[in-house]
C-alpha cells in the first residue's frame, strides 16, 4: 500500500555477528523493492549468471535479494512461493556475498526473491 518510509531496497544482508533474522510480508516485499533490477540485460554488470534459472529479458515482479551466512534466518508470509531455480553470485556487494542464490516467485506473480542458500528459511515452499 506504499506505507513504507523506505523504498527501492534491492538486497538486505543479514550478514554479522551472531544469528540475525528477517520477517517479511509480500505486500511488504512489493512496497520496499522496485522491478526489474536483475534481468539478462542486467546480470553480468551486477555479477551475476544464470545457475539452473535463465534470467528473462525483462522480469515484472517486485525483486529483493536475501543474503547471509550460517545461522541467518529468513521467514516470508502473505503468498505460496515456488522455487525456480538458482542465480550465482560471483561479485562483491556490502561485503562477501559470493554464492548461490535459490530463486523464489510468489503465486500471485508480485514477488520474486533471491535468497542466499545458506540462510534457513519458512514460508518457502
Amino acid at each position: 500500500n506504499n506505507s513504507s518510509r523506505l523504498s527501492s531496497i534491492e538486497a538486505f544482508d543479514l550478514t554479522g555477528s551472531g544469528n540475525n533474522s528477517l520477517s517479511l510480508a509480500l505486500a511488504e516485499i512489493a512496497d520496499l523493492s522496485g522491478f526489474n533490477w536483475l534481468n539478462s540485460a542486467t546480470a553480468s554488470a551486477l555479477a551475476f549468471t544464470s545457475g539452473t534459472y535463465t534470467l528473462p529479458a525483462s522480469s515484472q515482479r517486485h525483486q529483493l535479494l536475501v543474503t547471509g551466512n550460517a545461522g541467518d534466518s529468513l521467514a516470508v508470509s502473505g503468498a505460496t512461493w515456488t522455487n525456480a531455480g538458482t542465480v550465482i553470485f560471483n561479485g562483491t556487494f556490502s561485503g562477501s556475498l559470493n554464492g548461490t542464490f535459490n530463486v523464489w516467485n510468489s503465486s500471485a506473480g508480485l514477488g520474486q526473491l533471491l535468497v542466499n542458500t545458506s540462510l534457513t528459511t519458512s514460508g518457502l515452499a
